[in-house]
This record gives C-alpha cells, sequence and structure tokens, in this order.
C-alpha cells in the first residue's frame, strides 16, 4: 500500500499547503466535543488517496476529533480491536488512543509493528519504542511538578508521594527527579491501584505528627490531598506543597484559599485536548514524506512531541482564572489546550 502511493505523495506535498476547520467549547456538564482549530482555511492539504490509518480505541472512548479531521483529510480510517488487529489490516499507521496502563500492556503489540514498519502515534501516553511517536504531556508535566516540589521544598526536607499500583514509567520520573536533589528524604507510601490509600483524615493526622513533611505528592486522590489541607490545616503559617486538578473547582477553590491564606502553594498544568485531531494531520504529513522538525521530538526517547502547555502556580493563579474561557472543557470538567489548527503543526513539528 505504501509503495503505490510513495511517489506520488512526495511530488504533492511540494505543493501542498494546509486546511482548517472550526470548532466549539463543550459545557463543563457535557463530555468533551471534538477538539478543533479555531479557523477555516483555504489551502489544500497533501492528498490522502490510497492511505489507511488505523485506530485502536475503548469502547467509551469519544473518538469524535478523530473522526472529524479524517474528514477533513479525507484519509481511509478504520478502527481495529487493536495494534495486532490493525497490523493484519495493513493500514499504514496507527492512531493507539493510551494511558500509562495501557501503553504497558500493549508493548508485545507494538514490536509487531515495528516488525511490519508501521508507524504508532500514541495519545496521551508515552513509549520508548522506537516508531512510536508520542502525542502527550505526561511526562513533561509529571516532571515539572515534581521539579517544582523540590525547587520551592529548598532542595531539602521530608517528601512524601503515593504511586497508586507502583506504575513503573511514573516511578523512574520519580526516582530521577529525586537523584538530583540528594537532601530530600523521600518516603514512599503505600497505595494499591483502585483502592483507597488515605483520607482527608488520615492525611491531617500524618502531617501535624511530622510539621517536617514539606511537600506531598500523588497521581491518583489528588483532591483528597488538597481539601485535606485547606479543610484540616486552614490556618495553618506553613503548609505543604500539593498538586491541585486543572478543573473549575479545584482552581476556584485553590484561588479562594489563596486570597485568604498566601502561605498556600500548589501547583496544576494544563494538558493538550486534542490529541487525536492532530494525530491524524502529524499521520497524514508523515506518510506524505514531510520530515520531523528536529525541535520537535524531545525527552528521554527523542519521540515526544513537545507542546507549549500551561503550567499553573500560585504565581499565576489569578491570570489564568481571568484566561479560562481561553481553554477547553473536556471530560469530567478537566481543562484542555484547544486543538492546534494543520497549520500550527505542520510550522511547529515538521520542516520543508
Amino acid at each position: 500500500m505504501k509503495q503505490r502511493t510513495v511517489l506520488s505523495l512526495i511530488m504533492v506535498v511540494c505543493f501542498a499547503l494546509l486546511s482548517v476547520a472550526c470548532g466549539a467549547v463543550p459545557t463543563a456538564s457535557a463530555p468533551a466535543e471534538p477538539a478543533t482549530p479555531a479557523a477555516e482555511s483555504k489551502q489544500a492539504l497533501p492528498s490522502a488517496q490510497g492511505l489507511v490509518i488505523g485506530y485502536e480505541a475503548g469502547e467509551k472512548q469519544n473518538i469524535e476529533g478523530l473522526l472529524k479531521a479524517c474528514a477533513e483529510t479525507k484519509l481511509e480510517c478504520v478502527r481495529g480491536k487493536d495494534i495486532d488487529d490493525l497490523v493484519q489490516k495493513g493500514v499504514d499507521a496507527i492512531i493507539s488512543y493510551s494511558n500509562q496502563w495501557h501503553v504497558y500492556g500493549v508493548w508485545p503489540q507494538i514490536q509487531n509493528a515495528k516488525k511490519a514498519a508501521i508507524p504508532i502515534f500514541m495519545l496521551n501516553a508515552d513509549s520508548g519504542e522506537q516508531g512510536v511517536y508520542n502525542l502527550s504531556t505526561l511526562y513533561r508535566s509529571t516532571q515539572a511538578g515534581l521539579e517544582w516540589m523540590m525547587e520551592e521544598m529548598g532542595g531539602q526536607g521530608e517528601f512524601v508521594y503515593f504511586n497508586f499500583g507502583k506504575n513503573g514509567f511514573i516511578q523512574d520520573i520519580i526516582d530521577d527527579v529525586l537523584a538530583k536533589y540528594p537532601k530530600v528524604k523521600a518516603t514512599s507510601m503505600p497505595a494499591e491501584h483502585g483502592k483507597t490509600a488515605f483520607t482527608q483524615e488520615s492525611l491531617v493526622e500524618m502531617v501535624k505528627k511530622n510539621p517536617n513533611i514539606k511537600a506531598i505528592w500523588s497521581t491518583d486522590n489528588i483532591m483528597e490531598i488538597f481539601w485535606a489541607m485547606h479543610n484540616g490545616m486552614t490556618d495553618a503559617k506553613q503548609l505543604p506543597l500539593f498538586l491541585c486538578e486543572s478543573r473549575l473547582d479545584g482552581l476556584t477553590g485553590w484561588n479562594d484559599w489563596l486570597k485568604e491564606n498566601p502561605a498556600v502553594k500548589s501547583f496544576a498544568t494544563i494538558p493538550p485536548g486534542g490529541t487525536d485531531y492532530e494525530a491524524v494531520y502529524v499521520a497524514l504529513f508523515h506518510l506524505a514524506g514531510l520530515k520531523f522538525n528536529p525541535q520537535a521530538l524531545g525527552e528521554q526517547w527523542n519521540n515526544i512531541f513537545m507542546y507549549d502547555y500551561p503550567i499553573i502556580t500560585s504565581k499565576n493563579l489569578a491570570e489564568w482564572m481571568g484566561k479560562l474561557d481561553t481553554l477547553q472543557v473536556g471530560e469530567y470538567e478537566f481543562y484542555r489546550l484547544p486543538a492546534m489548527t494543520a497549520e500550527q503543526i505542520r510550522e511547529k513539528w515538521f520542516v520543508e
């Protein structure tokens, strides 16, 4: 399939420009609408003739962003039950809706796609395998939150963390960050996947018994830690550092608390909200012969697309409270960055 089309596609790319479509921000109470570009373009795209994109997604996964991009690009997009199924179908590229657990489970299937020379565009998770390109901020945002805590702690003190399920990918990031701060005393707390590791009461008790704890970090139940400190340590002049979810209720609670107590220090990020929409265009440009910008792919494996994503702390929270209407409200009411346009993707991640 690739051999029949690659020569004609390379010629078409020389003349190709990009198209964009208009999208709307969903209400907070509804599932996320497909992340779409904000302006319409009359420019042409590389030809999608003969190309087939495969995608794997859970039954309840919102795939409207992907389907919209497939329609705009005129790509043939087919669904498979998993990566192996799509390899058997002989697709030209695979888009995988993933997460930090799924990406580990499909490792053997990734090897089969590599043998078939089929590139995989991994969404919202990170794989270090060659031939996989990650559209995700999971690694960078996890690292950024931990490094923020270490710096705010002054590089020393006690640090408590909950890595639910002992996820190896997350643990590697934690260990790498802690290695840079040898004076930090880190304690890994028991946290089984899908089970309760703490309550608000137990967290408050832990902090009051050990006032040397300078930061509490977790992969799950982040707002339980936030509200534990809010409800149980309201008047404290020195609070542990903690994370906050990028939802309206979390950010509003943080902002209100900060006005009452300047000692409050928290951290949140806004991840990309249209990775499936963007992945379709990335796959098209890649299959059409465009080269990746060397600055576009980074981190430890040089295969994670570099997003410009917001980091919110107590220092710039008030500013972001005034800019929430520029963000997309996604599933579970989390704020997300709107999808990049095709033109933005090509300009940022590809070179002529």
